[in-house]
């Protein structure tokens, strides 16, 4: 994609604020190249070859840095990484299940596995990001617990694992999505459950979350964009992946 500045554009007037006033086109040409493979981007980057790069290697970054020649910006808050629940089907319609797995989850060994270094990422029980209007520590009571008895408890008050196992989707082409997955493989097999671990590639993982009889889980990312405001949340979309449904939450919408 190549976008040339159009010489006859005119910005408003007043100062710019996020999405609103003055819009200043510095660059006279913008061309946009895909390269997939993260080994051939970098490179390209410090030969110069390209001048951007919207993401790198998590263990890079240290050797990155202590290039003169780059500016590397770790953009926090950047997504949410998210453990989808069908709750559609057995055994998770089941509150007292979810419960479990909420109780049972440390959230930090999970980002440690999905990301590495806590220069990564957050351990917040904010529904949406800290710092937004709708940022709120209400549910902070349930959050990162680690409680595996109270968990193995709950599973038991809920009619222990069930006899089918598990099915986890997973895929590699996103790698934080894939480590947690197995960390929350983990986390099942911990309680009890047997996991069907499938791995496919994304694009199967989201062609599959639409089936209501499936799957159980998927790890996946919600973006800025989905996670500002409640109206436009999709896992609070009773018709999107997971399908929560709450007559009070209908009702507060």
């Amino acid at each position: 994609v190549i976008l040339e500045r159009f010489k006859g554009y005119k910005p408003r007037q007043e100062p710019s604020s996020s999405y609103a006033g003055r819009k200043t086109s510095y660059l006279d040409r913008i061309e946009f190249i895909v390269v997939p493979d993260m080994a051939t981007r970098i490179p390209a980057l410090e030969t110069g070859e390209l001048d951007f790069v919207y993401g790198a290697p998590r263990d890079e970054y240290e050797r990155l840095q202590k290039n003169p020649d780059l500016l590397i910006n770790l953009t926090k808050p950047n997504a949410w990484l998210a453990t989808v629940i069908n709750k559609a089907i057995p055994p998770f319609n089941n509150v007292k299940m979810r419960q479990a797995l909420q109780a049972a989850v440390d959230i930090e060994e999970i980002m440690r596995l999905a990301v590495g270094s806590p220069k990564f990422f957050n351990v917040t029980p904010a529904i949406f990001f800290e710092g937004t209007t709708w940022g709120s520590m209400a549910c902070k009571g349930l959050y990162n617990q680690a409680d595996l008895e109270k968990a193995k408890a709950l599973v038991k008050e809920a009619g222990g694992p069930p006899r089918e196992p598990i099915i986890v989707l997973a895929a590699k082409d996103y790698e934080h999505f894939y480590n947690a997955s197995l960390g929350m493989k983990a986390v099942l097999e911990k309680l009890g459950f047997k996991v069907d671990f499938r791995v496919t590639d994304y694009a199967t993982v989201v062609a599959t979350r639409s089936k209501k009889d499936a799957w159980h889980m998927f790890c996946t990312g919600f973006t800025p964009n989905t996670t500002l405001e409640p109206a436009n949340t999709l896992w609070m979309n009773p018709k999107w992946a997971g399908w929560y449904e709450s007559p009070q939450m209908d009702k507060l919408y």
